[in-house]
Parts: structure tokens; C-alpha cells; sequence
């Protein structure tokens, strides 16, 4: 695609990556020599299972759980549901609390919000501070007898800031010991969406302490698909009924291309992270210091201390996000205004409002997350485009 004679600029990986041509080899290839039902005995069945398996024994050791561990769903969004959901046989509470926080992703307040319908419970949001940092001494004081899952993201998807999960799991092992003198107890789990995380931060669970985490494919550079991380088999209750397939938490028969292809995705993101981390680093500490040189500029959100390494969320005054999207996306520079998880969804960001953020009107928040393609020239023409914009549409 070219807009106004020049090449794309693809700024919004937040939202979706593009697909590795080395994750679609083996997704392409699967696609057309493992087409076999995995469940079946005969010889094309059995060698889907086998790259099926293959590819979960990686995916599970890469978490450092048991293979079991490892649940293959549709999305992200059907992996946190399965997640939160389907807790509900491995308690005996009548009214049971579920804690998390106000800028959670909309699936997981969702899926928060049906769990509480379905199980009589109620919802408990632990306080964050301006960056979106949550307030462990709070969190200790919302735990109680009752508290069934804490379920609190690793990193946020509109702002960028990155949770302290090592932390977090102290706090509520703590808060086992206090309550059960034990710090094994079951209840209350712990999950984390790690949609956004998963390529830059630590992701062995034993070490982040987390019981179950969420993550998808479309944001590591996969065609698409959704896993659900266990630190060990729970027996989660299914959230729909079938075949049993997925140890019997998740029916329906697993595409093998799309497992095939997650594998790929994870081991080349787990290849790339300490260079490629380092690498957008500096590309967002450049972004940001020529963003603050703009005379729209208006501050950031989020952290600036703990953020992904791909990350900016900015304000720029006397323009919306809509009209600053839109002029971004005539000249070829794709950025975000929102997030694009909520089809049609109007209104302010649930997010900015809960960090504090209360001034909408004439303000432009814009998302500007990089990938592996992002290069400083990339910025250095986002940033003269920006100008061009301003000028336009602020000081014409």
C-alpha cells in the first residue's frame, strides 16, 4: 500500500502484528501436510497429533509447566474467559469475590463480570496510582476468605505500563499465609493477561509465582490462536461443552497449523528478546524526546519507568484522536487511538479515565507501539508528518 507516494508505516502493533514469513512457512506448511483431525487414529491423524504435541512440549517447557499445562483456545479473549471462568468447580465459596483492576483489557472485566453472574459473586478493583501501577498494601487489604482469583495484566494494552507480577504474587502468597498458613493454598489464584508481555518480559511461571497466564498469537507475530498457561492442570470447569478435546477444558477439534505456528512465533520472539528489547528501547527514548520538542505536545500516560519497551501513549492538545488517526493514517502512518478490541464501541477510554485522566475534548490520546520492522527513520517521518498535521489542522 502507498498514501500520498510513499511506503507505510505500520505503528500499531499493540493492536495486531503482521505475521513472520518463517511463522507462516510453518503454518502454510502444516496447513497443507498435517490437515488431520488430531483426535484421529489413523496414520494423518496421528502425525497432526505428533506436530501438535511438538509443539506444546515447546511451548510448555518456554512457561516451565507441565506439559498439561498448556491449553490451546481460539483467542486471547476465549484463554482468559477459560481462565476466570472456569474456577468456579475448584471452589466451595457461596459469594465469592473476584479482585482486579479498573484498566484491565475488556475481556478480562468481561469475563470478571459473567463470572460474578454466574457464581453470585462480586468484584473488588484494587486501587492504581496515576501511572497505572497497582497499590500493593490495597491489594493485601482486599484479600480475604472469600477472594476465589486475582486477575491483573502484566502489561496494559492503551497505556503501556508494566505490572510488578513478581510482586504481586509475594503480595497474595502472603496474603494465603495469613488467611490458611499456607502459602500453597489453591485459593486465591492468580492470572495474568500476558498478551502484551509476552515477548518482552519474563515468562516463566515458577519464577513470576502467577497460576495461570493468558497470551495470543496476534501479537507475536502469529496468524492468530490463543493459549492458556497453567503452573500446573487445574481441572478448570469448560466454559462450553464438546468433544472434551484439550484435556477436556477446551472442545473443539485444535488446528494444528495454528498451534504449529504459535510455537514458531514464541521461539523466534524468545530468540529475538534481549536484542530486540534493547532495540526498542532506544527507539522510544528518541521518539520521546522529539515528541516533548512538538508545541502540541501535552503529556504522556502511562509509566515512564516500567513500560513496554515499544510503547508510547501520548496527549497532544487542540485536535481529537479521531481527526489525528485519520490524518496519520492519509499519509500511510498507522497509530491508535484507542483500543481496537471493542468493535464499535464509542466513548472515552475506560482506561485513561481510571488513571486519572479527565479532559477529552479537543485532546488527541495516540497509541504508537513498534515491531521488528520499525525503524528511526520510521519516527523521524512520523514526526515531521505530525508536524505537517498541526499545521494544518491547528494553526491553519
Amino acid at each position: 500500500m502507498k498514501f500520498f507516494g510513499s511506503k507505510t508505516i505500520y505503528l500499531d502493533h499493540s493492536a495486531k502484528t503482521p505475521v513472520e514469513p518463517r511463522v507462516l512457512s510453518v503454518y502454510t506448511k502444516a496447513i497443507k501436510d498435517f490437515f488431520g483431525n488430531p483426535s484421529s487414529i489413523h496414520t494423518a491423524g496421528v502425525e497432526a497429533e505428533e506436530q501438535l504435541s511438538f509443539s506444546r512440549s515447546f511451548i510448555a517447557k518456554s512457561f516451565g509447566v507441565p506439559k498439561d499445562g498448556v491449553v490451546f483456545t481460539a483467542t486471547g479473549t476465549e484463554s482468559i474467559n477459560l481462565a476466570i471462568r472456569g474456577i468456579k468447580s475448584l471452589h466451595q465459596i457461596s459469594k465469592p469475590n473476584f479482585i482486579t483492576t479498573k484498566i484491565e483489557h475488556g475481556a478480562v472485566l468481561s469475563a470478571i463480570q459473567k463470572a460474578v453472574e454466574e457464581q453470585n459473586g462480586e468484584v473488588r478493583f484494587v486501587e492504581i496510582d496515576e501511572a497505572g501501577i497497582v497499590n500493593q498494601k490495597h491489594l493485601a487489604e482486599l484479600i480475604d476468605e472469600n477472594t476465589v482469583l486475582v486477575s491483573i495484566g502484566y502489561a496494559n494494552n492503551e497505556i503501556g505500563t508494566v505490572q510488578d507480577i513478581k510482586e504481586i504474587s509475594h503480595t497474595i502468597r502472603k496474603a494465603k499465609f495469613r488467611l490458611y498458613n499456607s502459602r500453597t493454598n489453591l485459593i486465591p489464584f492468580f492470572h495474568t493477561d500476558a498478551c502484551q508481555a509476552v515477548q518482552y518480559e519474563e515468562i516463566i511461571i515458577p519464577k513470576l509465582g502467577v497460576d495461570m497466564l493468558s497470551f495470543n498469537g496476534t501479537k507475536i507475530y502469529a496468524p492468530g490462536g490463543g493459549v492458556l498457561i497453567m503452573r500446573e492442570n487445574f481441572f478448570l470447569s469448560p466454559i462450553f461443552s464438546g468433544g472434551g478435546q484439550e484435556f477436556g477444558l477446551r472442545s473443539g477439534t485444535v488446528s494444528v497449523a495454528t498451534g504449529v505456528a504459535l510455537s514458531k512465533a514464541l521461539e523466534i520472539s524468545i530468540t529475538k528478546k534481549e536484542n530486540e528489547t534493547k532495540r526498542l528501547e532506544e527507539l522510544k527514548n528518541y521518539f520521546v524526546s522529539e515528541i516533548k520538542k512538538l508545541e502540541e505536545f501535552d503529556h504522556f500516560t502511562g509509566s515512564s519507568d516500567y513500560r513496554l519497551p515499544n510503547h508510547v501513549s501520548v496527549c497532544f492538545a487542540g485536535i481529537s484522536s479521531d481527526v489525528l488517526v485519520l490524518s496519520l493514517s492519509r499519509y500511510g502512518i498507522f497509530a491508535s487511538g484507542r483500543s481496537a478490541c471493542k468493535e464499535g464501541e464509542e466513548g472515552d477510554s475506560h482506561v485513561l479515565r481510571a488513571i486519572g485522566e479527565s479532559e477529552f475534548t479537543d485532546k488527541a490520546y495516540i497509541r504508537f507501539s513498534f515491531g521488528r520492522s520499525t525503524t528511526k527513520k520510521d519516527l523521524e517521518k512520523t514526526i515531521l508528518i505530525l508536524k505537517r498535521i498541526f499545521n494544518i489542522q491547528i494553526k491553519k
